[in-house]
Formats: structure tokens, C-alpha cells, sequence
């Protein structure tokens, strides 16, 4: 199956196309401001904004249009329910500097391309604390039992990206 009908490799689909096209032959497509109207509607849906960019640049354009369009919208509320996924320290300046979210995590794939070494580990819980920033999430391969503790002494939780193995998941799971 094709995402999308307009979808050929090596060319984005135009807005028009992307929208006029089913996703996977199923799905309709949502645009920003359809997806703001949905969360309005919804008041238990809530986004995790995996932009993928950490550039100054791209992130302010993405943040402003986000906020910009719930604030037309008449619904700045529903800003409220975004969890923002920062991918450097400097990302959350530039996101801090457009809205405040009431909810970040600071994603580690990115950031260091490794599993982190306890301090590093510590000194990112300890930037987590004094900007707010809720989670830090990494890959599963790189979780180590310790690291909860770590973590949580500075009242951040630890999320692992998506575990696709039911009878190996358990392991990860702590009180």
C-alpha cells in the first residue's frame, strides 16, 4: 500500500494533492487547522509533536503557525493538550519564546545518538527540572534499569519509545 495516492518517491504531493488523497486507501487527511477544530471537539485528544526539526528556523515557523492558527481559531486553549517533543535544549528556547506548553519532552536520539552516561543523564534530568520539561524519552536498546532512579530523583519520568514486543515489554516497567 501507498501513503498516499500523490505520493511518488522523490516528490511531495502538493497541499491540493495530499488532501484530495486517502492515506494508506483509508484515512483521510487533517490539515493544521482541521486537526485544532478535531481537538476542540475532543477534549481528550492530545498531540505529541514529532516535527523531526530542531533548526531555529524551521521550528519557529512550525510553532508560530500552530499557535497562530489556534489563536484565529478562537481555541488557544487546546494549546493546553500539545506535548512538545524537543530534540535539543536550544529547541525549547525557541518554542518557550513563541508559547508556553505545558508539557515537553526532551527526546535523546537526536541529542546524543547514544546511550547516555549517567552524569549526562543527571545533567539533562537537572535541565528538565528548572525549564519545566516533564519526560525525557530514548530508545528502548539503550534503557538501563538504573536510569529510572536517576531520573526520577529529579521528579522527571523516563519514557521509552515504542517497545513492539507484548512479551518483552514487561521488562521495562517500573513502580
Amino acid at each position: 500500500r501507498q501513503f498516499c495516492s500523490e505520493y511518488r518517491e522523490g516528490r511531495t504531493p502538493t497541499y491540493a494533492e495530499f488532501m484530495g488523497s486517502r492515506i494508506y486507501d483509508e484515512y483521510t487527511p487533517m490539515d493544521l487547522e482541521a486537526l485544532l477544530k478535531l481537538m476542540d471537539q475532543y477534549p481528550d485528544v492530545r498531540i505529541i509533536t514529532d516535527s523531526k526539526h530542531s533548526s531555529s528556523t524551521t521550528v519557529k515557523k512550525q510553532f508560530k503557525a500552530i499557535v497562530s492558527t489556534a489563536k484565529r481559531l478562537g481555541i488557544p486553549e487546546v494549546l493546553d493538550r500539545f506535548i512538545v517533543e524537543l530534540y535539543t535544549k536550544d529547541m525549547y528556547k525557541v518554542v518557550e519564546g513563541i508559547h508556553h506548553f505545558k508539557e515537553y519532552i526532551l527526546t535523546l536520539y537526536k541529542l546524543l545518538g547514544k546511550a547516555p552516561s549517567k552524569s549526562r543523564l543527571q545533567n539533562l534530568a537537572s535541565f528538565c527540572r528548572k525549564n519545566g520539561i516533564n519526560t525525557i524519552a530514548m530508545y528502548a536498546k539503550w534503557w538501563n534499569p538504573k536510569y529510572t532512579g536517576y531520573v526520577k530523583s529529579y521528579g522527571i519520568d523516563l519514557a521509552l519509545y515504542t517497545v513492539n514486543d507484548p512479551d518483552g515489554a514487561p521488562e521495562y516497567f517500573s513502580e
